[in-house]
């Protein structure tokens, strides 16, 4: 590391400028720059605008190349929560039938709740066997329930238990890539 990063590097600290530990001397010493002009001028509304630039920059950054190294991991979750939590909210048109023949002719809704640590859609109820406007979160859940089927195999004559999707789902809006 250069002596001249390094001297900017404590002039900004006693200046009180927040810095990358990785930033270049071209960088540092804009901001430097900026904080001077800053208190030659209006103070506080020119370092908000710097600011708010440096911030346009970084999303910029972000949106255009992905995660960047400067993105904390936590951040990056919080991005990932929200890209999720978008799709999640996004509708369908589906029908929904339930499989389950122990109680296909009694049930005439289920009920679904979607959520995490990040954010929650809530509790719904859900008709079933009607075409009906359902966000893709619940969708999902219920394309993940499955109920143990008891099956008679041919070979032995005796019953053997196996896995199978609780839901049909029928897609009315004809998108077939969820």
């Amino acid at each position: 590391m250069s002596t001249k990063l390094d001297d900017l590097k404590a002039e900004a600290k006693q200046l009180g400028i927040n810095f990358s530990a990785q930033i270049g001397e071209v960088k540092l010493q804009e901001k430097i720059d900026a904080y001077y002009e800053s208190q030659e001028t209006s103070g506080p509304e020119l370092m908000a605008k710097v600011e708010a630039k440096e911030k346009a920059e970084a999303e910029e950054e972000t949106v255009s190349n992905g995660p960047v190294k400067s993105i904390s991991d936590k951040q990056r979750r919080q991005l990932k929560a929200k890209e999720k939590e978008q799709a999640d909210r996004k509708t369908r048109v589906v029908t929904i039938v339930d499989n389950d023949k122990r109680v296909n002719s009694q049930t005439e809704f289920v009920i679904v709740n979607c959520g995490n640590m990040y954010y929650d859609l809530g509790t719904k109820k859900i008709p079933l066997n009607v075409a009906v406007e359902v966000a893709q979160g619940f969708i999902n859940v219920l394309k993940n329930k499955y109920m143990n089927a008891h099956v008679q195999d041919n070979k032995t004559g005796l019953f053997k238990t196996t896995r199978r999707p609780r839901y049909t789902i029928s897609y009315e809006d004809m998108n077939p890539d969820n």
